[in-house]
Parts: C-alpha cells; sequence; structure tokens
C-alpha cells in the first residue's frame, strides 16, 4: 500500500535511499537514518515532517498519518531507490518488498511499481480467503449482515442458544478478541469463543444474539499470521514470485518496444531480448509452478454457504 512520495532536487548530483533494519536512510552529499521506531519518527506523519525539513526533499503523506512507520517495507541498499528529481512511492503493510524482490531480481527499487505489491498480496487472500500479516483493528464498527448469523450450540450450558454465532471469514484466521459490543451492550470477552472464521457467543454471555443490522458490532480484533510463521513465510515468497513475473512482462515488454536490449539476471544467468522466449517462458514456468505448490499448501478459500 501506498505510504508517502519523496523526491529530491537538491544541489547534490545524486540522491538515493534504502530502509534495512527499521531504518530509512537518505544519502545525498551525505548520509541521514531515521530510525523507525524512535519517537521522532514513529508514525508516519511525523517521518514525513522530519523528511520535509530537509533542505532540497518533499515528502507527500498518503496513508493515515498515524500508521507506524515500522509498517513501512523495507528498500535494498544494494538496489536503493532513486530520489533524484524523480518521485518515488513508499509501500507498507505488503507481504513482500521492494527489498525482497530487488534483490530476487537484481532489479531497481524504481522499477518495482507499488501497485504491484497490492496485487499480489489480493491474489493470494483472495485465492486462500487468509491473511498473513497479524493485525489489530481496534473499535471496528461493523454491519451485521443477516446472512452471517449462524447457531451453534455447542457451548450452551442448560438453554438452547439462537443466532449466537457470527462469521467474519474476511478476517481469518481470528486471532484474540479483545472487546465486542452487539447492538450496546458490552460483552466480556472471555465469554465469547473465538474460532478460526467465527465469533460464539456462550450462555455466559450479557447477550447470546447477534442483531442484524447496520453498525449493530464492534469490535477490538487480532487476526492474521505473524510474518514469521510458516504461513507468513510461503505468502511473502509468493507475492515475490507474483511481482517478478509483473516486473518481467513489462520490462521485456518495453525494452523490445524501444528497440532495446533486454537483459535480466536470474541465478547468474543473464537474459537478452533474442532469449526472450525460450529462457524467460522457462523461467516463468518454474516460477508459476512454485506458486501452484504453495497455493496447494496454503489451501484454497472454502466460503460458507449460508440457508
Amino acid at each position: 500500500m501506498r505510504a508517502f512520495t519523496i523526491t529530491y532536487t537538491g544541489s547534490a548530483t545524486a540522491c538515493t535511499a534504502y530502509l534495512e533494519g527499521g531504518t530509512l536512510y537518505l544519502v545525498d552529499s551525505t548520509t541521514r537514518t531515521f530510525p523507525l521506531s524512535h519517537t521522532d519518527y514513529q508514525t508516519l506523519s511525523k517521518l514525513v515532517t522530519a523528511i520535509n525539513s530537509l533542505t532540497g526533499y518533499s515528502a507527500t503523506l498518503v496513508a493515515p498519518g498515524t500508521t507506524a512507520s515500522t509498517e513501512l517495507n523495507e528498500i535494498s541498499s544494494t538496489h536503493a531507490a532513486n530520489l533524484k528529481s524523480m518521485i518515488y512511492t513508499m509501500t507498507y503493510g505488503n507481504y513482500t518488498s521492494p527489498k525482497i524482490v530487488c534483490d530476487f531480481l537484481n532489479a531497481n527499487a524504481n522499477d518495482i511499481h507499488y501497485t504491484w505489491l497490492d496485487d499480489a498480496d489480493t491474489d493470494i487472500e483472495n485465492y486462500t480467503g487468509k491473511k498473513f500479516r497479524s493485525t489489530t483493528i481496534t473499535n471496528q464498527s461493523i454491519d451485521v449482515s443477516r446472512e452471517k448469523i449462524t447457531t451453534c450450540n455447542d457451548y450452551e450450558a442448560y438453554t438452547s442458544l439462537k443466532s449466537n454465532a457470527y462469521y467474519l471469514y474476511e478476517w481469518a484466521p481470528l486471532g484474540t478478541l479483545s472487546a465486542l459490543t452487539i447492538d450496546g451492550i458490552a460483552v466480556t470477552p472471555s465469554y465469547v469463543i473465538v474460532g478460526y472464521n467465527t465469533l460464539i457467543l456462550t450462555s455466559s454471555a450479557e447477550t447470546t444474539v447477534f442483531i442484524p443490522g447496520k453498525n449493530k458490532m464492534t469490535i477490538t480484533l487480532s487476526y492474521g499470521y505473524d510474518s514469521t510463521t510458516n504461513e507468513g513465510k510461503l505468502a511473502s515468497e509468493y507475492c515475490t514470485l507474483f511481482v517478478a513475473n509483473k516486473y518481467n512482462q513489462a520490462s521485456f515488454s518495453e525494452d523490445r518496444s524501444l528497440g532495446r536490449s533486454a537483459t535480466r539476471q536470474h541465478a547468474g544467468t543473464v537474459y537478452s531480448v533474442d532469449m526472450e522466449f525460450q529462457e524467460e517462458t522457462k523461467v516463468q514456468k518454474e516460477w508459476d509452478r512454485r506458486m501452484k505448490e504453495i497455493k496447494a499448501i496454503l489451501g484454497k478459500s472454502v466460503r460458507c454457504t449460508f440457508a
């Protein structure tokens, strides 16, 4: 996702940016560092303000200013972003990053379009129905759909429960529930069973029924896989290959249309336009095979059918 845009029009002949190890580096005639967890730079609004205070730099916020700067995607120091009289889009919250993609492709950061990162996330999420980044939503208002209300009697105590379960599969896998309000009634989180994609009210809850309607529910909830889990790592690998395919398709097409000799490096082999149809197809088949393997491991989305 887009975080902010940045460019440099100062007197230095060159200017680059890279982000590694939780620190953003801006390099012109000198090197400036921004530790993203530092109180002065910990949100995007603070970071953008700090960058704009530097001579020759201009940054424009795109994402919500309260977004944590530590969410920014990394940029490789080996393939740094060129800022000299060029607008570069910093991104955040994606399953892969310009650093991973550029190091994999031996490509320049400016050649990796930010929309490809978002497209990759959407592709794997739509296929699996899962989120692969641990996230917390706070006081999230939800329109309760009648079609997503169901009944689960597994946790009743002497009384029959009806309409006590609600599907939140758009945020699966669900994590920790910290707060829940249904139709204005606060429910003790420990009285709610959190399933893979379902909230289930037990007979101990202050209300045992989900009420359909707009803004009928408010939740504070964590969801998704942590990036260090096997699922998170596989999603990152899938998205890296997805973006790599996008890059190859775009760069070869551009070079061919301009009559240039296109060269791309992968696994120590340099490919040119003359080799495109044979070698590019070979590499992409290898990537496509691995992407299919990852999809098979992560599993296809199974949507619930409501009567």
